[in-house]
Formats: C-alpha cells, structure tokens, sequence
C-alpha cells in the first residue's frame, strides 16, 4: 500500500467540531462518504484505481474515525440533515466552486441529499447502495446492533467477500463506537426526500450491489423515477460493502461515471 504514502490528513473546525478528512490524488474534487458506523478508511483500498483522474477528499463523519463527537452524541439522535449542513460547510471552507460526491449506504443517501443542498455546486452525485427512502430496519435489529458482530458483516456482505475483508471491515467498525452505529441506523431509517429529489441539479448514478440485502431494486427504481437525468448501474459480485468488497470494480464503475460527467 505504497499509496497511502501520498494521503494528507488534515482537520477543519465546523461549528466548533473538527472534522478529519484526507486527500490524495489531483484533478476534479470528489468528497468520499462512508458507510453507517465506519470511517473513511473503508475506501482505501480504492484509492489506486482513482489516483490519476480525481482529487479524493475521503471524510470522516462527525463522530467517527478521527474527527470530534457530534454534541451530546450519548443522547441526541442525530440525522442525516445535519451530516449533510456539517458537508456543506466543509465545502465552503474548503473553497470547492464545484465539487462530485460519492457515498455509499448511508453515504448514498447522503450524496443524494447533498445533491439537493449544493445545487449547481454539485457536479456529479454517485449513491452506492442508497435511495431517497430508506427504511429497512425494526427498531429492535437497530437496538441489538453491535459494531464487533462478525456474523452482521457477513449478511450484509457479497458471497464473494474473503476473510479478509470481512475481518477488515469488521476492524473498522469496532474502532467506532457502538452508539454511533446505531445513531447512524436510525439516521438510515428515518431518511425520506423523495419530494426533494427533482431539485437536484447534477448527474446521478445510482449504483447497487448484486448481492445488495438491504437496499431493493424497487427502491432504486422508485428513486430513480425522481431524478431528471440518472443512470442506474449494477456493481457485479459485491453486496453492502461494496468498496472493500472489490474496491476494483467498485471504481471502475465510479470512474466510468465520473468519467463521463466531469
């Protein structure tokens, strides 16, 4: 992983938080957003396949991987809205006049809503394994949650996923507070702007796993059915997890896309 050489670390204070991201690579900016409960280290394993096209700016949520607790995190259930404000500021700060986004699970619903809120500040919005309503969980699979279980990971997951990457995904996200999982859980659940998607702006992709368990073909149609200029896109061979599962494929579709619009 000589590569990782090449990635800065560097912190911005948002709201009084700060917030961690990395950069690595030169060209049109591209802000990476991870999955519930992880941090931004579950697209490394991407980063090759992107180097010579894209500037990646891979974050890490509030409360997550490096970056500050959101307040009162033990609490107050937080929402996508205010990851999406806390993005938004970081764009500004960081002086992006244009900028791609790509997320994926609650990232996916991410990119979508940050689609809405950048505007024509959006170039490009790539949602892996998101939709504009995602509501797949009972509130007791979201209590019994636990960033340690080998066996979650292992649903959720593609069935081409190795040892390894279930043991490296697992690693990450038992580096994460439990609470933040399932905060983040709830985020997912109670996500719905379906009403707001005709407002975005930028191309859309709307990827999805082969394997994908928990978002549906239906929901990726129906979200699609919103949006004035999409593509729909299969990742072959990959379930939830799709960047660490086969970061390759993973990027070749994102880069095809990216490619394309930019």
């Amino acid at each position: 992983m000589e590569y990782l050489e090449e990635v800065m670390g560097r912190y911005v204070n948002i709201n009084g938080l700060n917030i961690y991201y990395e950069t690595v690579g030169n060209g049109s900016p591209v802000i990476m957003l991870h999955l519930a409960g992880f941090d931004g280290r579950v697209y490394r394993p991407t980063i090759p396949f992107f180097l010579q096209r894209y500037r990646l700016i891979i974050l890490d949520l509030p409360g997550h991987g490096k970056s500050d607790p959101w307040p009162k995190w033990q609490t107050q259930r937080v929402s996508l809205e205010y990851y999406a404000n806390i993005i938004v500021k970081l764009v500004d700060k960081l002086s992006l006049d244009s900028v791609s986004v790509v997320g994926t699970s609650i990232g996916g619903d991410l990119s979508l809503l940050l689609g809405v809120k950048l505007g024509y500040r959006a170039k490009a919005i790539a949602s892996v394994n998101g939709a504009g309503r995602t509501r797949t969980f009972t509130e007791k699979d979201i209590e019994n949650s636990n960033n340690l279980d080998v066996g979650r990971t292992l649903r959720f997951a593609g069935e081409y996923a190795t040892k390894k990457v279930v043991e490296y995904l697992t690693w990450i996200r038992g580096q994460n507070r439990n609470e933040i999982l399932i905060n983040d859980l709830y985020a997912w659940n109670n996500f719905d702007i379906m009403d707001d998607l005709p407002k975005i702006e930028a191309e859309v992709l709307l990827a999805r796993g082969e394997f994908e368990p928990l978002v549906t073909e239906e929901m990726i149609k129906e979200t699609a059915s919103r949006i004035k200029r999409v593509k729909v896109e299969t990742i072959k061979g990959v379930g939830h997890y799709a960047p660490a599962e086969n970061p390759e494929e993973f990027a070749k579709v994102i880069v095809t896309f990216l490619d394309q619009v930019i």
